[in-house]
């Protein structure tokens, strides 16, 4: 790869000024920070036309992909070669020099943008306040990805105990009303890989009245707004649970038209409540099988046995479900 600084001295022939070769890169119209642009700063990052200044120290001390960056440009060799070595080579050919401070422009491989790289820097910078305070899903979705890539482990670590936080992979944890983050949960877990958090963002996803288009004029909010983010994948993903969850009120009508096998009770016994729970959960038969189980009786003309069967299958089958559901959404 020619850098803009090498184009300057192989297209410039000898004798021609040099206000004819096109300027460098760190001389071209470029953006400081707003907030990430220390006074006393020791090194220059850019990405696209944002420049940040910040203490290379900090950098070196949280990142190892940092620490590599400056150890190389310095000019130590390791024996051991870096795992992202490319990553590193592509960034030093097009390092520069400006004010004595080295200048490194982190967009050859960085899939992110200044906003991401940013989040992660202010995350760095807050520390323990993020204990007190923690930032939005869409901000922690861009420190996750910086984190990632910069491989910044305390703070891609805190990330994912956020995730891991708000969708529980455990159906106790489920809430009456699902979260309006769900399908943020969904792209975030596949991007980065915590499949951890799939099954409770794909359920509350499955789960959430997004049928209503809002009406002109009114700001889209919650699941609505953030389905449309969502890949073509995840929509087959989605539709296929939403299937499969219909699909099991149809084992839980049957559960609950048990037929005793008690030669005292010969009768086929009904729950009263099963249209109710099904109209109100469609697609959401876990916290309809709650709803069911919360009743002080379940069946008509029942007798004790029945009852007991009804309850013990129904429990089982609401287990089942969460754990089928790796196989529907097809999470490793």
């Amino acid at each position: 790869m020619v850098t803009p600084s090498k184009r300057k001295h192989d297209d410039v022939r000898e004798g021609e000024p040099d206000a004819e070769a096109p300027p460098t890169k760190s001389q071209q119209t470029y953006k400081k920070h707003d907030v990430h642009w220390l006074l006393d700063g020791s090194i220059l990052l850019q990405i696209g036309k944002t420049r940040f200044k910040v203490h290379r120290s900090r950098l070196a001390s949280e990142s190892v992909w940092f620490q590599t960056l400056f150890d190389q440009r310095a000019g130590c060799v390791v024996e051991t070669p870096f795992q992202y070595q490319h990553e590193i080579d592509r960034v030093l050919e097009t390092a520069e020099t400006v004010d004595g401070m080295d200048l490194f422009y982190l967009d050859c491989d960085f899939d992110g943008g200044a906003d991401d790289f940013a989040a992660l820097l202010t995350a760095m910078q807050m520390g323990i306040d993020y204990v007190f305070a923690t930032p939005d899903l869409k901000t922690l979705g861009r420190i996750y990805g910086a984190a990632d890539f910069f491989q910044v482990a305390r703070y891609e670590k805190f990330a994912k105990k956020v995730l891991t936080t708000t969708f529980p992979d455990d159906w106790k944890k489920l809430r009456a009303k699902p979260s309006p983050l769900a399908a943020n949960g969904v792209s975030m877990g596949d991007d980065f890989n915590v499949n951890v958090i799939l099954r409770h963002s794909f359920y509350d996803l499955a789960r959430s009245n997004f049928v209503e288009y809002p009406k002109e004029g009114d700001e889209p909010s919650g699941t609505y707004s953030d389905l449309v983010t969502l890949k073509p994948g995840q929509f087959i993903r989605l539709l296929n649970l939403q299937k499969h969850l219909m699909l099991s009120w149809d084992t839980i009508r049957s559960i609950t038209e048990h037929l005793c096998g008690g030669e005292k009770c010969s009768k086929q016994h009904r729950c009263n409540y099963f249209k109710d729970a099904k109209a109100a959960h469609p697609f959401d038969p876990i916290l309809g099988i709650g709803a069911l189980l919360a009743r002080s009786t379940l069946m008509t003309s029942t007798c004790d046995q029945a009852e007991k069967e009804v309850r013990r299958r129904l429990i089982l089958e609401r287990d089942l479900i969460w754990e089928n559901m790796d196989e529907w959404l097809n999470i490793d």
